[in-house]
């Protein structure tokens, strides 16, 4: 679910602001605590603290589709096999399938040794 408008010009407003505020400080036309740097900084926290309220009040929901199911939940450990680099995906803790390699290094140490 999108947030509501308001948001987002906030957030359009806020960015700018605090872009040429830190240009002016990088500068030097004025120091980082000086008031003006924080009322140019105000509508990026009124934006922060507008999508964290907004997503607490109206929850983190998921997006249905089109016919107002939800996705389904992922799997823990579908890819941990890819991750770890064993190869194949599964689920975590389901037999290995594949022979070992003759190289425990595998083929990054090949390549390092040049064979």
């Amino acid at each position: 679910m999108l947030p509501s408008r308001w948001i987002a010009r906030i957030g359009l407003l806020g960015g700018p602001l605090i872009f040429a505020s830190s240009t002016a400080i990088l500068f030097g036309a004025y120091e980082q605590l000086d008031p003006i740097a924080g009322v140019l900084a105000f509508p990026v926290f009124a934006w922060e603290m507008s999508r964290a309220t907004y997503r607490v009040r109206e929850g983190f929901r998921e997006p249905a589709d089109a016919a107002g199911r939800s996705p389904p939940a992922p799997i823990a450990g579908l890819y941990l096999g890819a991750l770890s680099g064993r190869g194949g995906g599964g689920v975590a803790g389901a037999a290995r399938t594949e022979a070992p390699r003759p190289d425990a290094r595998g083929a990054a140490g090949a390549l390092f040794d040049g064979g």
